[in-house]
């Protein structure tokens, strides 16, 4: 399983590791993901807005979250949560067939 992280609004290093500590958990959680690519862009600059989206691989088609907040650490938690969710969901419609 591969994780990517494109951190175009440069935010600290340890946003960046927290939200790849998050991923790795749901990666060993849920078996089947193939990959995760995760994209941080800022948008604006009084009061800035981070958008955080997630690409989860999956047999089938890939699932795409996306996640706005002012604060980069809030996002990141939401976006994973969001993400723990959908995948729960996907895995209960794959064991359905």
């Amino acid at each position: 399983m591969q994780i990517l992280i494109s951190n175009v609004a440069e935010v600290p290093n340890k946003y960046t590791r927290l939200l790849k500590w998050k991923l790795y958990n749901l990666a060993e959680k849920f078996k089947n993901l193939l990959y995760i690519e995760a994209f941080i862009n800022k948008e604006g600059t009084s009061p800035a807005e981070y958008i955080t989206k997630l690409r989860l691989g999956i047999p089938g088609h890939d699932i795409i979250i996306s996640m706005k907040s002012s604060q980069i650490g809030k996002c990141i938690h939401q976006i994973t949560n969001k993400a723990h969710v959908q995948l729960a969901h996907a895995k209960e419609i794959m064991l359905s067939y």
